[in-house]
């Protein structure tokens, strides 16, 4: 008794990472390789990816292996500014089957104020700098040209977008506010932008999505 509790500890452990993905993929392959249960969570606070691991009942030393091998793997991302790990050694988990995977559930808003003042910031996200114009020309419905017609879908529906204009394929968030998309290293940003109330403008960032195909063409 005495020894398991030291060779087995519940923890949870809080940091930034530079590619929250590569964290999914890495920790599928550890606890299917280690018989292990580790899961973790995600979430943007200022502008920076925060990974949240919790080792449940893992030992101890698979936790030292487990934090040395994601650091190394997180360093050598962030060199080769890479987001995921090669899928042929690191899959995904197995999820609905379809060819898209949202990587980013927490909705986070970065900007509330006056619409001069944020066309004029720029946002740090996943450690680069963005801005309103990245995105303005890209509103969500041109993403139909991008990828697969059941991906664009599972898009709407697990954003919880809305069709308000089907003339001018006009999506909306839950604040009623139009959506643009921004392609960046083969991960799809999704942005909510616009004018909430009389001379408030919100922004939100409101997922970000992996579309497999992008990665199986290379």
């Amino acid at each position: 008794m005495q020894a398991d509790k030291i060779y087995k500890m519940k923890m949870k452990a809080k940091t930034v990472m530079y590619a929250p993905s590569a964290v999914t993929q890495f920790t599928y392959r550890f606890n299917t390789e280690n018989h292990t249960s580790i899961e973790h969570t995600s979430e943007v606070l200022d502008g920076s990816p925060f990974v949240t691991i919790d080792f449940k009942d893992t030992p101890f030393q698979l936790i030292f292996e487990y934090t040395y091998e994601l650091g190394i793997i997180q360093y050598q991302l962030e060199i080769e500014r890479e987001q995921i790990l090669p899928l042929d050694s690191y899959p995904f988990p197995p999820d609905d089957g379809k060819q898209i995977a949202n990587f980013r559930h927490t909705k986070q808003k970065l900007f509330d104020g006056e619409e001069a003042e944020g066309l004029q910031k720029a946002f740090d996200i996943d450690y680069k700098k963005t801005s309103i114009t990245d995105f303005y020309n890209n509103p969500l419905s041109a993403l139909k040209k991008e990828i697969d017609d059941e991906s664009f879908d599972k898009v709407i529906e697990e954003s919880k977008f809305t069709l308000i204009n089907s003339y001018t394929d006009t999506y909306v968030s839950e604040e009623r506010l139009e959506v643009y998309y921004l392609i960046r290293n083969e991960l799809i940003y999704l942005f909510s932008y616009g004018e909430y109330q009389p001379g408030r403008y919100m922004l939100f960032l409101e997922g970000v999505w992996y579309y497999k195909p992008w990665d199986e063409d290379e």
